[in-house]
């Protein structure tokens, strides 16, 4: 909030600093005289307040006409061919969301292991974050079907075969399609499932199970999420040197509307995991802090020194931390 504070009042000076030097530049070299104290600032003034009003119409326009979106939505359709790298073949799946957009997911069936035939613990909804597709962050989450786990990967609207275009609404109603496709289907029906979401998909994670009453999520992994859309933006456009200034401009005029710092306390008695590294450029590790002061219980927060955007889970060791959070929550059913 100071940052934001300050950034506005830089802001509305800039006017009234140029307009000082100009003039003593003209006293200085054409000899005029400086106007009284009064005018000067009765122009600065003006010039301040026009100087914001402008830039807070811009912000609006941008916000509006879908501009600033794509801070947080890149969807892509290219296939960038992990599944094949990783030597997997999941089977594709369709689910049709509540308003009639058809999406496409990946399912993945746990693996045999050492000559054992595979049983599956339950059902882990992958959420991949803002850009790209399944297709690229599959490399993500198969690692769990080495430990007994199913995975379905989900693609939100206008995100690689499914069809439609991303909003704040529907995609939200994409993952809650996804719970009641795999709490509904005869080979993973009755299975424990948790939702692993991470950056945006952590957000849609908790909406979604804050709102679909399905006694089978049992459990929810937000990794390196964001509490709110207009301080993810803020902190984006705060980054990007000179644009630095009208990081408050963004932040007013950005809904926060389907953020998930408004529904967290909403997902109790289901058990949050929040996951976030101390070096997280991505997404700045103090959403988690908020997430976590707000949720119920139970609620963990675990915080990973030096691990940068989404690169947790990349450590073996904290894996096995996250499938001691499975099978924990698991017993909860």
């Amino acid at each position: 909030m100071n940052t934001i504070l300050l950034s506005f009042l830089v802001f509305a000076l800039l006017p009234a600093t140029l307009q000082l030097g100009i003039t003593l530049i003209l006293k200085q070299v054409f000899r005029k005289s400086l106007p009284s104290l009064k005018s000067f600032l009765k122009d600065a003034s003006i010039s301040s307040s026009i100087t914001v009003a402008v830039t807070l119409a811009i912000s609006w326009a941008l916000s509006i006409t879908g501009v600033t979106q794509s801070f947080f939505y890149r969807p892509s359709q290219r296939d960038y061919g992990q599944a094949k790298e990783l030597g997997i073949s999941p089977e594709d799946i369709e689910i049709i969301s509540e308003d009639g957009t058809r999406l496409h997911a990946w399912y993945l069936k746990a693996a045999e292991t050492e000559g054992n035939a595979a049983q599956s613990q339950g059902v882990v909804i992958h959420l991949h974050g803002s850009d790209r597709n399944i297709t690229y962050t599959i490399r993500n989450s198969y690692w769990l079907t080495q430990h007994g786990f199913d995975v379905l990967a989900l693609d939100y609207r206008g995100y690689g075969k499914s069809e439609g275009k991303p909003s704040r609404t529907g995609l939200v109603e994409d993952v809650q399609a996804a719970i009641r496709w795999v709490s509904e289907t005869s080979e993973s029906k009755d299975k424990p499932v948790w939702l692993w979401g991470q950056s945006m998909g952590g957000q849609l994670g908790i909406l979604a199970a804050a709102r679909e009453e399905s006694y089978s999520v049992v459990g929810v992994i937000s990794e390196a999420t964001y509490s709110t859309y207009s301080s993810h933006i803020r902190d984006k456009v705060s980054r990007m040197g000179p644009l630095w200034l009208i990081q408050w401009a963004l932040w007013l005029t950005t809904s926060d509307e389907e953020s998930a710092l408004n529904e967290v306390e909403n997902l109790a008695p289901v058990p949050l995991l929040l996951v976030h590294g101390t070096a997280d450029r991505g997404v700045a590790p103090y959403h988690s802090d908020q997430l976590y002061e707000k949720a119920g219980e139970p609620k963990v927060l675990w915080k990973v020194d030096d691990a940068g955007h989404l690169k947790i889970f990349h450590d073996e060791e904290n894996q096995h931390k996250l499938l001691e959070f499975l099978k924990v929550t698991s017993l909860r059913e």
